[in-house]
């Protein structure tokens, strides 16, 4: 009896995966013989796509640009004047080991003497009608995080042998609030989008299986079930917004790239994602969002047509 059932349980999952199989070729070959119909809704859904992962870039890379221009900033530790030189890289070594500390660098007033020169060209004519350099010993000290800069420089402020902290306030501030600022309206204007994709995608196919509802009132006359109805329209949904979003994918990566080298040379200046793996992850979760918005609106399209 145990065999019995086995036999009985495998063969029943062949034949399911067999109709299945038979359903999805079905809608291939439905796809080919309303090429029109097929043709419009790839465009469509090209377009869409395209248009979305620009987005998605477009929000990833002003997500970098802000981090890598927060990550610039620090705070300047200046020592007290009397400090010798092993205090200061005592002090160096104090900061290093606080907590939310990126990296710490020493500048010392020699050092600091010579930038003055190069910048304002003063600094040598100001050494020599000087008894001793008047410039400090100064730390330079980075965040891990710019949100933990301002925390980092009261609990510096405290250390022995440190005259005064200079982090920006202001400026730190302003910035802070114009990256969330950016943050939160790119993620709003992404979420549209996504939705104007979803909403076009399933209305383009709306129409595809309006042209052809009297195929699915047929069907059902005879007794098919939903689920043998809906299986060829969804096939055919996922199928063209896969190769559309696989395409767009491609065609997005060459403008991309191709938009990003003459920036780099216009604005040596300006952040940009390279051809590395962000990049690669962004294109390849855009193909399997085309694939997922495929199968939605394949279900959303043809539910509507389906009696109850």
């Amino acid at each position: 009896m145990a065999v019995l059932c086995a036999t009985s349980s495998g063969a029943s999952t062949a034949m399911r995966i067999s109709t299945i199989g038979r359903l999805c070729g079905q809608g291939l070959v439905n796809l080919a013989r309303n090429w029109t119909a097929t043709f419009i809704t790839f465009t469509s859904a090209f377009i869409t796509f395209f248009m979305l992962g620009a987005s998605v870039l477009f929000v990833m890379n002003l997500s970098y640009a802000s981090q890598v221009f927060l990550g610039q900033l620090e705070a300047r530790v200046y020592l007290q004047p009397d400090a010798t030189r092993q205090q200061a890289l005592e002090l160096a070594a104090v900061v290093r080991g606080l907590p939310g500390v990126k990296s710490v660098q020493l500048v010392t007033k020699e050092q600091a003497l010579a930038m003055m020169s190069n910048l304002t060209g003063v600094g040598d004519a100001l050494a020599a009608g000087l008894p001793r350099n008047p410039l400090p010993d100064a730390l330079r000290v980075r965040a891990e995080r710019p949100e933990q800069l301002e925390k980092l420089a009261h609990r510096i402020e405290g250390l022995a042998g440190v005259d005064k902290v200079d982090y920006g306030k202001a400026w730190l501030d302003r910035l802070l609030q114009l990256a969330r600022t950016l943050s939160v309206g790119a993620l709003a204007v992404l979420a549209m989008v996504a939705v104007g994709v979803l909403f076009l995608i399933v209305n383009t196919v709306r129409l595809t299986i309006l042209a052809r509802r009297r195929e699915i009132e047929i069907m059902q006359l005879v007794g098919a079930s939903s689920g043998y109805i809906r299986l060829p329209f969804v096939f055919e949904s996922f199928a063209v917004s896969l190769a559309a979003a696989a395409l767009s994918a491609v065609a997005l990566r060459q403008a991309y790239l191709a938009l990003a080298t003459r920036l780099e040379k216009a604005l040596p200046v300006l952040p940009l994602l390279g051809n590395g793996p962000m990049l690669g992850n962004a294109l390849l979760a855009l193909v399997a969002a085309g694939a997922f918005i495929g199968v939605l609106a394949g279900l959303v399209a043809i539910r509507r047509y389906l009696r109850t």
